[in-house]
């Protein structure tokens, strides 16, 4: 990190480091190298890379991440057919054939891959924000306490109020 603020002329405090990988925890230190080399090597701007970008380096595009789901799963279709369960690496991805179900997902025609694709990508991405706004919403008793203080500031409708 200190090595990347030094590429773009930034002098990073170790109070901004800390958060920095703290934001970064979910990933190895060899991740956030390779990011960083990325970026690096890559970035047309001259300002400091944001966590964001870090996050982007490392796990893609959420649209491109999205599209190559759907062909896994469509792939998945013609190497195992309805007669077994595939497993998905990615929990999103496991978590959407789950509810649409194998074997619904098995009998979709040839002529509707692109409609297919198309659907599970933005099911897919759906689904991950779903996820990071229950990560940064925290436990439901959170949700009560914040539903809690609304009400006692006689705010009626609140989108972190709704279920």
């Amino acid at each position: 990190m200190i090595g990347i603020g030094q590429n773009y002329g930034v002098q990073l405090e170790s109070h901004f480091l800390e958060f920095m990988l703290k934001a970064l925890g979910d990933y190895t230190m060899g991740q956030i190298e390779a990011a960083a080399l990325q970026i690096v090597r890559t970035r047309k701007y001259t300002t400091m890379p944001t966590i964001a970008d870090f996050v982007e380096a490392i796990e893609g595009k959420v649209e491109d991440k999205a599209s190559v789901q759907a062909l896994l799963v469509w792939g998945a279709i013609r190497r195992v057919g309805s007669y077994s369960h595939p497993v998905f690496e990615d929990s999103i991805t496991g978590q959407i054939v789950c509810e649409m179900g194998w074997k619904s997902i098995c009998v979709t025609p040839e002529n509707q891959q692109v409609w297919f694709l198309r659907n599970f990508a933005a099911a897919y991405k759906a689904c991950r924000r779903c996820d990071e706004v229950r990560a940064i919403s925290g436990p439901a008793s959170v949700g009560g306490l914040i539903q809690g203080m609304v009400k006692s500031l006689g705010i009626n409708h609140h989108p972190l109020t709704q279920g």
